[in-house]
């Protein structure tokens, strides 16, 4: 991986050649640091500012994909006009459209049960934290003891054992998600999204994230199209890597103007 703002000029060279720009922008580590409890990682008002100036642009596409629900980073982020893309990509609210993958129907009421079950368990570890994000459960464990953490880890099988043949356990960043057993990810959304605004080669696709999830939008995206990981790591897909969501405010704001003149 390159560092991006050593490779700046190329990536500068690369926006300002392509007819249209689709932005593709991670949420929790990538716009906002990471933070002990979701809640605590709000939007700064100078980030969500550049964002709408973006979104306003003629030549530009703006999508968030995260792994919080579709309602949850609606509220977050509070601008409208972009492209919403929420839990891992399973749903999509693009334009007028919105699309949840079909295959979320059948698995509704097991993860009622899974999250009652989930929650029960951690009434009996501080720290620990549910999320219900509608078609994932996740468990937030950045706040418990390594013992407690190795605790979580066995309960979260034990819990989703009856349902191995419909669910999975997906890891974060001191995070575990039960996620429905589908073949879907964050790199098929981007796909879908770009399939349904009738995308061409003639866009160039920047996707920025941090997480291992995003993995897998890193690896639909071209050579010659631009995926940046947000914290350096041993092993990516990503062609470049910048250091915090600081750089990536700043990586936006060096882009804004050349696409504006354009």
């Amino acid at each position: 991986m390159k560092y991006l703002f050593e490779e700046i000029k190329e990536v500068e060279k690369k926006v300002q050649s392509a007819e249209k720009v689709f932005l593709f922008l991670d949420y929790d580590g990538t716009l906002v640091p990471i933070k002990s409890r979701p809640e605590l990682a709000v939007f700064p008002a100078p980030t969500r500012k550049l964002i709408k100036k973006l979104s306003s642009l003629p030549k530009i596409y703006l999508a968030i994909v995260t792994g919080r629900s579709f309602k949850e980073i609606k509220d977050l982020i509070d601008v409208k006009g972009i492209i919403y893309i929420g839990n891992h990509g399973l749903e999509i609210e693009c334009g007028e459209e919105y699309w949840v993958h079909p295959a979320t129907t059948q698995i509704r009421p097991m993860i009622k049960k899974i999250l009652s079950d989930m929650k029960g368990f951690a009434k009996e570890i501080p720290g620990v934290l549910i999320e219900d994000k509608g078609l994932i459960v996740s468990i937030h464990y950045r706040l418990v003891t390594e013992k407690s953490a190795e605790e979580i880890r066995k309960m979260v099988s034990k819990i989703v054992s009856p349902y191995s043949k419909m669910f999975c356990i997906g890891r974060g960043k001191k995070v575990y998600e039960i996620r429905p057993l589908i073949d879907w990810n964050k790199g098929k959304a981007i796909s879908k999204v770009s399939e349904l605004l009738g995308i061409t080669r003639k866009t160039l696709r920047i996707y920025i994230g941090d997480d291992l999830t995003d993995e897998d939008a890193f690896k639909v995206l071209e050579k010659e199209e631009i995926s940046v990981v947000v914290g350096r790591r041993e092993s990516s897909s990503a062609r470049y890597f910048c250091r915090n969501s600081n750089e990536v405010y700043q990586f936006l704001s060096t882009v804004y103007p050349i696409i504006r003149k354009q």
